[in-house]
């Protein structure tokens, strides 16, 4: 009779694992390029779960534009808006929106808005990043003191989706019913050879 309940458990468990499996995706952002000569580069999680970005660490370089480096992390930089849905927010676009942290640059900010095409969905066709000028337009700005660093669009190419991370808890749960199944059969064969 128990060895039933045990393949039921085990099967769901094992359900369980597979189906939380990819909440979180890395979308990399290769070679993308600003109108002034610079590039960014790196890397933001998607959690499919939250359908929100949650995580990132993006580098963008000097140009003639803004003609400072900066890197967005969460220790430099925090998401102040974002949707992964069209029309979210009021926006015609799918968004994600990285502001500076207050007195990271002494007098000013920088603030990075990437624009998509749709829908962040891993899936076989890469998501582009929407390059049309006016509102809505991927960009970083830059603001020091009362005058502006500039604005520089960004004109290509897409982001690439990662393969995605298991979160801690999906690893610690495929653990614990491993080591389950292991002192199951363990108590089994010294039932047997006593």
């Amino acid at each position: 009779m128990l060895k039933p309940i045990r393949l039921v458990l085990t099967a769901g468990l094992l359900a369980n694992v597979l189906v939380a499996q990819g909440a979180l995706v890395d979308w990399d952002l290769t070679d993308v390029t600003f109108d002034d000569g610079a590039t960014a580069t790196g890397t933001f999680v998607l959690d499919t779960d939250l359908n929100q970005v949650t995580d990132f660490d993006i580098s963008t370089t000097a140009g003639t534009t803004i003609t400072t480096p900066f890197q967005y992390t969460p220790e430099t930089a925090r998401i102040t808006l974002q949707s992964n849905e069209p029309g979210g927010s009021g926006w015609p676009q799918v968004f994600v929106q990285f502001d500076s942290l207050d007195d990271v640059i002494p007098g000013g900010n920088r603030e990075l808005l990437l624009t998509f095409t749709s829908q962040l969905i891993p899936g076989p066709t890469p998501i582009a990043i929407a390059f049309s000028g006016g509102l809505g337009a991927s960009s970083e700005s830059e603001l020091i003191g009362q005058h502006g660093g500039g604005t520089r669009l960004i004109t290509g190419p897409e982001p690439r989706v990662v393969d995605p991370i298991p979160e801690p808890t999906e690893v610690g749960a495929l653990a614990v019913g491993l080591a389950m199944m292991l002192g199951i059969t363990g108590r089994r064969w010294r039932r047997r050879n006593n």
